[in-house]
């Protein structure tokens, strides 16, 4: 845009007159307030009301209605009315922490009206049973006023209006933590639900603890560590419990030194190990060029000459080119290897402990796929696509020449040899070998076009897949449990992004990266010894493969739990009698289900949105949306945009705000409108509400609160129109000028010493 625009003011400039200088500067000065006026206007209509879309839930709603509310004139009436009780007295219950048992069943009532001046009586009963502490109320009468801490409040309102108020309970559950119970990517899960995405990288820990993966979620590479011990590991100040899955870095933004792991922004990775002590990981990053070590001890170790903090990430070595990838450490050197495969590069280097780079392999001559090797100082050898290093028992180096086809390696001498060939031609296209592990004194490939495990050490035997055969367990389990020759893969070939097949060895097997590049990532265990091996609870007999890690689910991992699930900004959730979720997932504009029951639950039984959740779980409701009418058609297949609340009535029926791009009607300017939609969750016949209006009121619908009532209407007000719809479920309004939820619920599991909350 910027450079379209210097064209342009180049344009202006060379086709004004020379002779009057005036003149020829007035486009200039037109320009810019047409800018000017095409910015203002731009965020005006964007954003409502001034606030932008990036704030959560309707707080930008609300944050434009308060800017806008000077201007509105309040209405004089004679008492505070409603058309029913705000909120009608109801048994409420809300396990805050269900291993530790510690429950609060709360309720409150409220006239239906009252007189300005006159005392209003507020009521509330709570009972805390198995918690530390009793209840603490906190009434907000919603005129502005000190709030009160009785449980039974008088109070009395100055001036006549509609008010909405908000009763939070709050008692001491006992624990420190506060639990996430919908989405995380799976941190802390068992290893084997626990989500994965496109896996690029893998190490193994040299105490034999687990492995750590490189995971590449959104374009951003995530490390996870899978441990596979019988024990706790604390590894860069995060624990990491038997059998699960934690994330010890990246997700963030931060591309400093010296940098906090989980706030940092690792790039893409493209290459992992681990020193000998277990106390530096070791990275390779693509998009910057560079390797860093992350401090996994709780004191300070030195990384590339500089002294690094616990849990955080320092530069070992940079300046590296454009496709830098695999990494493998000399344990009784500590040299850091590393491949950079970039055209007209083609180098392996070594990497000292003070971050010195030195050529190892390759002289970045240009080559061809076909040419052959010839052996002698492996500097002076051309390479081609190098894409992964590894070290044998004796020191030696040996590189998956991929682009040739074939594995060299380099003695302590620093010269070449031949270990493998592939062949190639028309008929045999190269296989990509882009994955090494060394077992046994034996040397394994990976090949990503050719769908293989390989030894190579003397001739080529295939150990695991079927060449030229995909399999993506949309049909089958891909050869679990059986053996590794009649396994389907699915590795990361040569047109994948990075086209990375990673693999690592322990004394009885090979861990092997699969599904990766179709996001759904998993780690397969092959058994090379002579008997059954267990790994975190499979028990994979000789010879066989199976999957140890990952659930197989792609984004946003529907079916699997809650915990591992992705959400795009939600922003509404409500609880339902059996403490089960309803989640707006706006964004996405998705409506997601979550059953924090301890037994399956059945939704919608009996109609075509039928689905069985599993205990723990979470599903799309609307995970059949096609093309046609979105209302009155079975919930699986209504169509929204920008979900944003949720409310579940008494009768267990769902109630969602949208904000929705179709002008319906248009109004004089052509904007958005919003609707109030139904959902039917019960056995019984009901139909679908739609109530539609011009954005001035619609817009006051979003960033109001809906409360329950007890009639079965649903009513729709502004200033000066009215919309009423009858319908079979309970009454549900917004006032004009009420700026929370007459009633709301904060859902989170709070497992103490933090408080859990309960609002009204």
């Amino acid at each position: 845009m910027s450079v379209s625009r210097g064209f342009f003011l180049r344009f202006l400039h060379m086709k004004s007159p020379a002779r009057s200088q005036r003149i020829r500067y007035i486009p200039f000065f037109l320009l810019l307030i047409g800018l000017m006026w095409l910015l203002t206007a731009f965020v005006s209509t964007t954003t409502g009301f001034g606030t932008g879309y990036g704030w959560s839930g309707m707080a930008a709603f609300r944050a434009g209605d308060e800017a806008k509310a000077q201007t509105h004139k309040l209405e004089k009436l004679p008492a505070l009315k409603s058309n029913g009780p705000l909120l009608t007295a109801r048994n409420n219950m809300i396990i805050l922490e269900q291993q530790q048992g510690c429950t609060l069943d709360c309720t409150a009532t409220v006239p239906a009206n009252g007189a300005v001046g006159a005392s209003i009586s507020f009521q509330s009963t709570a009972t805390a049973t198995s918690c530390v502490s009793q209840p603490i109320f906190d009434w907000n009468f919603g005129d502005g006023t000190a709030r009160s801490s009785q449980q039974n409040p008088g109070h009395v309102y100055a001036t006549a209006g509609t008010y909405s108020w908000t009763l939070t309970t709050s008692v001491n559950s006992g624990s420190t933590l506060i639990d996430t119970v919908a989405g995380g990517f799976g941190e802390g899960n068992p290893i084997r639900q626990a989500p994965f995405g496109e896996l690029s990288a893998i190490a193994r820990d040299p105490q034999g603890r687990g492995i750590y993966v490189a995971d590449n979620v959104s374009g951003q590479s995530i490390i996870r560590f899978l441990n596979l011990s019988g024990s706790a590991v604390t590894l860069a100040g995060v624990t990491i419990q038997p059998g699960t899955v934690r994330l010890v870095a990246g997700g963030g933004f931060d591309i400093g030194e010296n940098t906090p792991a989980l706030t940092a922004d690792l790039g893409q990775v493209t290459g992992l190990g681990v020193n000998a002590a277990g106390t530096i990981l070791f990275l390779a990053n693509k998009i910057d060029g560079k390797v860093s070590g992350l401090n996994l001890t709780a004191g300070n170790v030195t990384i590339g000459g500089a002294s690094i903090a616990a849990g955080r990430v320092g530069t070992l070595a940079a300046n590296f080119d454009t496709d830098l990838n695999g990494l493998a450490i000399n344990q009784n050197t500590g040299l850091v290897y590393v491949a950079d495969a970039t055209a007209g590069v083609n180098k392996v280097y070594s990497i000292a402990a003070d971050g010195t780079k030195t050529v190892v392999a390759g002289n970045s001559a240009s080559t061809n796929t076909a040419e052959p090797f010839s052996p002698g100082p492996a500097t002076g050898i051309p390479l081609l696509l190098p894409r992964s290093v590894a070290i044998d028992a004796g020191g030696n180096l040996l590189i998956t020449d991929t682009g040739h086809a074939r594995v060299i390696k380099v003695d302590s001498g620093g010269n070449a040899t031949l270990v493998h060939q592939y062949t190639v031609s028309q008929a045999s296209p190269n296989p990509y070998p882009s994955g090494l592990a060394i077992q046994n004194g034996n040397t394994y490939t990976a090949n990503g076009n050719q769908q293989t495990i390989t030894r190579v050490t003397t001739g080529v035997t295939t150990v695991a897949g079927i060449p030229r055969e995909f399999c993506d367990y949309s049909i089958s389990n891909c050869g679990d449990g059986g053996p590794g020759t009649s396994a389907g893969l699915n590795l990361a070939g040569s047109t994948a992004s990075p086209p990375l097949a990673g693999i690592v060895a322990d004394g009885s097997g090979i861990f092997i990266l699969d599904q990766g590049q179709i996001g759904k990532g998993r780690v397969r265990y092959l058994n090379l010894s002579g008997g059954t091996v267990n790994v975190d609870g499979v028990s994979i007999p000789a010879g066989a493969i199976d999957t140890i890690a990952g659930n197989g689910l792609s984004t946003p991992f529907d079916g699997g739990l809650a915990t591992g699930a992705a959400f795009n900004t939600p922003t509404g959730v409500a609880v339902d009698a059996n403490h089960n979720l309803w989640i707006a997932d706006t964004l996405s504009a998705k409506l997601r289900f979550v059953n924090r029951g301890t037994s399956p639950v059945t939704i919608f039984a009996g109609t075509a949105a039928e689905q069985v959740v599993a205990a723990g779980a979470i599903v799309t409701v609307n995970k059949d949306v096609g093309a046609g009418s979105t209302d009155g058609v079975p919930v699986n297949q209504a169509s929204s945009m920008r979900r944003r609340g949720v409310w579940v009535t008494a009768q267990e029926s769902t109630w969602r705000i949208q904000r929705t791009a179709r002008p319906f009607p248009a109004d004089d300017h052509n904007k958005r409108t919003s609707w109030i939609r139904y959902i039917n969750t019960t056995a019984a016949d009901g139909r679908s509400i739609l109530d539609r209006g011009r954005r001035s009121w619609c817009r006051r619908a979003t960033s109001r609160g809906l409360r329950e009532g007890a009639r079965t209407r649903v009513r729709m007000e502004t200033g000066d129109s009215r919309s009423t719809r009858g319908s079979s479920g309970p009454r549900m309004w917004w006032s004009r000028r009420t700026e929370r939820y007459t009633w709301r619920m904060r859902v989170r599991r709070l497992s103490a010493r933090s408080t859990g909350r309960r609002e009204r």
